[in-house]
């Protein structure tokens, strides 16, 4: 977005007090954090400098300490500090052993550890009889837009921490979560592969940018099946 007229303190107060912090853009939020440090000038410039690098804050999540001193010199920690609470915040949300485990459990975890990966990783969740998890695995690490697992590598894991169940899930860097064909197609066969030994598929987890998609709601996995 092109600053046609500079963004201050005083409109950016306003705003927020009649409409609310949420409706700031992205731009004028970068200004609002730089203007403690910055003069007005100085913080459009910046800002525009940073959204013309980086495209959206989606965007500043991955950059590194040395990208920051680049755009902003000795003031980068105004970005810094907010930047690592946010990362902070957001991994306080864990997941241990015996835990009870479900889908929506699982995703609310991985959305914020997986939905800025700028490449393709696979990770699997291990469960018992109960739905508590056993083991948490990272099974492939691919490329922008691969990562791939084949289903001997995720059921040797399964079969190795003697798993009653198992949830998968992949990040697509795109930020979109749509499954591919491939995505289903690999869901459906390891589906098969876990029935065949009795360990359970309960769910394949898309991490898009934001959201995630569930496989077993999108309802392209087979009824799951429990031994009497």
């Amino acid at each position: 977005m092109a600053i046609t007229n500079q963004i201050n303190r005083g409109y950016l107060q306003r705003k927020v007090k009649t409409l609310g912090i949420e409706s700031l853009s992205d731009q004028e939020l970068l200004v609002l954090l730089l203007l403690p440090k910055q003069d007005v000038k100085r913080a459009n410039q910046s800002a525009t400098a940073i959204m013309t690098d980086v495209c959206s804050l989606r965007g500043l999540e991955t950059c590194t300490l040395h990208e920051l001193r680049n755009w902003l010199q000795e003031d980068y920690l105004q970005l810094a500090a907010p930047l690592e609470l946010k990362r902070r915040l957001l991994t306080t949300r864990k997941l241990t052993l015996g835990q009870m485990c479900s889908s929506k459990t699982a995703g609310q975890y991985l959305l914020p550890k997986m939905q800025s990966l700028q490449q393709e990783v696979l990770l699997g969740l291990y469960l018992n009889t109960k739905n508590k998890i056993i083991a948490e695995k990272e099974i492939s690490r691919g490329t922008i837009n691969s990562a791939n697992g084949h289903p001997r590598e995720i059921m040797h894991l399964a079969v190795k921490y003697a798993a009653a169940g198992f949830i998968i899930a992949h990040n697509h860097p795109s930020g979109d979560p749509t499954p591919s064909q491939s995505d289903i197609q690999m869901s459906q066969r390891l589906a098969q592969c876990g029935q065949l030994l009795g360990i359970n598929l309960i769910d394949h987890l898309i991490i898009g940018d934001g959201k995630y998609l569930s496989l077993r709601e999108y309802n392209v996995l087979p009824a799951l099946k429990y031994a009497d």
